[in-house]
């Protein structure tokens, strides 16, 4: 075995993660709205390898984002309604341990 094969597999480098995405900068958890009665403008999906992240627009409040399985779910629905021209009314409630729209 070469010398220089010995140096690169004793390199020590360090170890970064990569945000999930950039986009998602600024925004806050979506479950900050608990107990509230808002209105969705727009709902965008961004996939990593081992979840999803929606990135939801709320009128008068900016934008924010929620990585919830039944969430996301929900969300899904209420993006097809944007998609015809509607702004959608929720409540985000919290049921045992899980968020939800009511």
């Amino acid at each position: 075995m070469s010398k220089r094969k010995v140096e690169e597999k004793d390199e020590i480098v360090e170890y970064k993660p990569k945000r999930a995405i950039e986009e998602l900068d600024g925004t806050k958890q979506l479950t900050e709205l608990v107990n509230e009665t808002f209105i969705i403008t727009d709902v965008k999906f961004y996939e990593t390898p081992s979840y999803t992240i929606a990135k939801v627009e709320v009128e008068g409040k900016g934008a924010y984002r929620t990585t919830s399985g039944v969430l996301i779910k929900q969300l899904k629905e209420i993006k097809e309604l944007i998609k015809q021209g509607k702004k959608v009314k929720v409540t985000l409630t919290k049921v045992k341990k899980y968020y939800t729209f009511y």
